[in-house]
């Protein structure tokens, strides 16, 4: 779903639902066309309601053209192309360089939550096993995102941990390096 806040949608899980499209040359195509529409154009930190069209209709070509015989690993990333378009959505539409937006935590909400959708599915495909999942610590902390570069948020965005724990009560454990400021 993209790195730190103003990156662009990062192009692996593009090139893993690349793979469900049989057809060479509308993978090809399809990959140029991601690749033209992600740098530069959607690592800046506001994103054109041009740049999101385009983006959302790439992520529905891409969606439409996965075969049937694709792989649940093929689908899946296919899906979480189309959840890049929609936290895509959410992003903030004004940013002064340097500055984090007060309605960040709207799209950080977005990301978060969609990531903690991708890990129980992949929870879920563990059979009863467990998952190693390693994301920034305030990504997994089960709290809210408060202080730093979220205290001029009109509200703390929700972590990815807080809905995890939210559905896995108990059976989430978060394990954190802290470094000590130097």
């Amino acid at each position: 779903l993209g790195g730190p806040w103003g990156s662009a949608p990062s192009m692996a899980p593009i090139e893993c639902a690349l793979r469900g499209v049989r057809d060479p040359a509308l993978r090809q195509s399809l990959h140029d066309s991601f690749s033209k529409a992600i740098t530069p154009g959607l690592t800046k930190p506001a994103v054109s309601e041009q740049e999101k069209t385009l983006f959302h209709a790439l992520s529905k070509r891409l969606t439409s053209s996965i075969a049937v015989d694709a792989t649940q690993s093929e689908r899946r990333c296919a899906f979480i192309v189309a959840q890049s378009a929609t936290a895509l959505d959410s992003q903030p539409m004004h940013a002064a360089p340097g500055s984090v937006p007060s309605d960040t935590w709207r799209m950080v909400d977005v990301r978060d939550e969609a990531m903690a959708n991708n890990a129980l599915a992949a929870l879920a495909d563990a059979n009863g096993g467990s998952i190693l999942l390693f994301a920034h610590t305030s990504h997994i902390l089960n709290a809210p995102m408060v202080g730093g570069r979220f205290s001029g948020q009109s509200q703390p965005p929700h972590s990815l941990g807080e809905a995890l724990h939210r559905e896995l009560g108990s059976r989430y454990l978060a394990i954190v390096q802290i470094q000590p400021i130097t």
